[in-house]
C-alpha cells in the first residue's frame, strides 16, 4: 500500500502532530485488504539508535518458510521444535564471505516453533500444490543475535552445524525470511492527543 503524503495534506520534512498521523494511518489501513497498521507514531534518531544498538546484543525473532526435499512427518517435527538453546557452529557464509573475514562463530538458536503451511497457504506459495503439500514449513526461530538464519535452514554447504536440514534429515532450502520481533521495548508509546494530553493535565 502507497499513501502519497500530499493527499494527506502532510509535510514529510516536520514532525506531523497527532491527528495527522491518524489521518495518514486511516488513509494506509483503507487503501488495501491485506495492509494494516496501527499505533503509528513517530521516532526521533535517539530512539532509533535504541534499535540499531539492540540489534548487536538482543535477541531477535524471524519467520521463515523452509521447503524440504522429501514429505516432512509429525515425528520430524516434533525433533525440530524440541530445540532449545541449541549451539550452532557457524562458518562466514558464502553468501558474504566477499565482505566479511572468514570466521567460525558459536551462535545459539533458542527456540523454533515449526508447522507445515495448510493448503491455502501452499497455493499462495506455488501453483503446485500437490507436490508441495507436506513440503512447506512455517518455522518462527528466536535466536541469538547474530546468527545467520538463512544458513541454519539449508546448512550452507556444512558451514553451519547442526542446521534445519540435518535435524530433520533432509535437503532444505529457505523461500523467506523476515524478522517479526526484537527483544527490546520498543516501539515507544504512541503520543498522547491533545485533548488526552490537556484532561490528564488538569486533573
Amino acid at each position: 500500500a502507497v499513501v502519497s503524503t500530499q493527499s494527506t495534506g502532510v509535510n514529510a520534512r516536520i514532525f506531523p502532530d497527532v491527528e495527522s498521523l491518524v489521518r495518514v494511518q486511516e488513509q494506509i489501513n483503507a487503501s488495501h485488504d491485506r495492509v494494516k497498521c496501527h499505533r503509528l507514531s513517530c521516532v526521533t534518531k535517539e530512539q532509533t539508535d535504541i534499535v540499531k544498538a539492540a540489534q548487536q546484543d538482543k535477541n531477535k525473532e524471524y519467520r521463515c518458510i523452509i521447503r524440504t526435499e522429501g514429505e516432512v512427518t509429525g515425528e520430524m517435527l516434533e525433533r525440530l521444535n524440541s530445540i532449545r538453546d541449541l549451539t550452532l557452529d557457524q562458518d562466514t557464509p558464502l553468501r558474504v564471505l566477499h565482505r566479511r573475514t572468514p570466521l567460525l562463530r558459536k551462535r545459539r538458536i533458542l527456540s523454533v516453533n515449526a508447522r507445515l503451511l495448510t493448503e491455502k497457504e501452499v497455493a499462495m506459495v506455488t501453483n503446485d500444490s500437490t507436490t508441495f503439500s507436506k513440503r512447506l514449513l512455517v518455522a518462527e526461530v528466536v535466536s541469538e543475535s547474530g546468527t545467520y538464519i538463512k544458513e541454519f535452514a539449508h546448512g550452507d554447504f556444512g558451514r553451519t552445524s547442526p542446521c534445519v536440514g540435518s535435524i530433520l534429515g533432509v535437503r532444505c532450502d529457505i523461500l523467506s525470511l523476515d524478522v517479526v520481533g526484537l527483544k527490546i521495548a520498543w516501539p515507544p508509546p504512541p503520543p498522547a492527543s491533545p485533548d488526552k494530553g490537556q484532561s490528564e493535565m488538569g486533573e
